[in-house]
């Protein structure tokens, strides 16, 4: 009977000699794909690295994509008593300035209070409506501000109820060596944001509670400014003329 025996057994061969060679001989093919590959990923790695340095460098030419940045210009000024500054529709000139009047802002002071000896002490009774005047013409034609006063308010309560409505008037209280005075200050500069009066109207003030009749009301009307620019006359109420260049006198 015939035998069947293993490749190797007993023949003399080395079959694992023989496997290893095989492997190797296969592994020769695959290196140089192997560093073909490699190769490859490298320079992908590099046109990544140069695709986002191009399109950091686009979004910086991007930037310089403004004609205003080449076009723009610049005031100087010499002296202190101007500020001027160059609006982007501005065009070259020379220009003399000469200041006349810094505006100001209005200020009211009522008439000083008699009836009370601290700030705790009750002013209002019977709450109403107060009412800020703003009339620096003098003819009624100016608006007024209303003011919700709540009963048995306070100097320091009116005060800031006034400044709760942020209308362009702050509100403080002045003793003057003998009694109180409800203060109050404009935010904006110019004759037309001055304050001058107060109308109590239905406002009752409290039992012995009144207002001087020496110690009477101080009203200051706030100003324009008033400056020349190339002997043009111009009036502003803030402190800055409207047009291409903006200049602010100095204070």
């Amino acid at each position: 009977m015939a035998s069947i025996s293993s490749l190797g057994i007993g023949s003399g061969l080395d079959l694992n000699g023989l496997l290893d060679q095989l492997n190797d001989a296969e592994r020769g093919k695959l290196e140089p794909i192997e560093r073909q590959i490699e190769s490859q990923q490298v320079q992908l790695s590099a046109y990544g690295e140069l695709q986002g340095a191009l399109s950091g460098f686009q979004g910086a030419v991007s930037a310089l994509d403004d004609p205003s940045l080449f076009q723009s210009l610049s005031a100087d000024v010499s002296g202190e008593a101007v500020q001027a500054a160059a609006g982007p529709d501005a065009s070259p000139g020379r220009y003399d300035v000469e200041v006349q009047t810094l505006a100001s802002a209005g200020s009211y002071a009522t008439a000083r209070l008699e009836g009370i000896e601290t700030l705790d002490d009750v002013v209002v009774s019977g709450g109403g409506e107060l009412r800020l005047q703003f009339d620096p013409a003098g003819d009624g034609s100016g608006p007024d501000l209303p003011i919700n006063i709540a009963a048995d308010s306070t100097l320091a309560d009116i005060r800031d109820a006034i400044n709760a409505e942020q209308a362009g008037v702050s509100a403080s209280i002045v003793n003057d060596g003998e009694g109180y005075r409800l203060a109050l200050m404009s935010t904006e500069t110019g004759k037309e944001a001055s304050i001058t009066g107060m109308d109590w109207g239905d406002v009752a003030l409290a039992d012995g509670v009144g207002f001087s009749d020496t110690a009477t009301a101080v009203d200051n009307i706030g100003k324009d400014a008033q400056l020349t620019v190339n002997g043009i006359d111009i009036t502003s109420a803030p402190t800055r003329s409207r047009g291409r260049y903006r200049m602010s006198p100095s204070a």
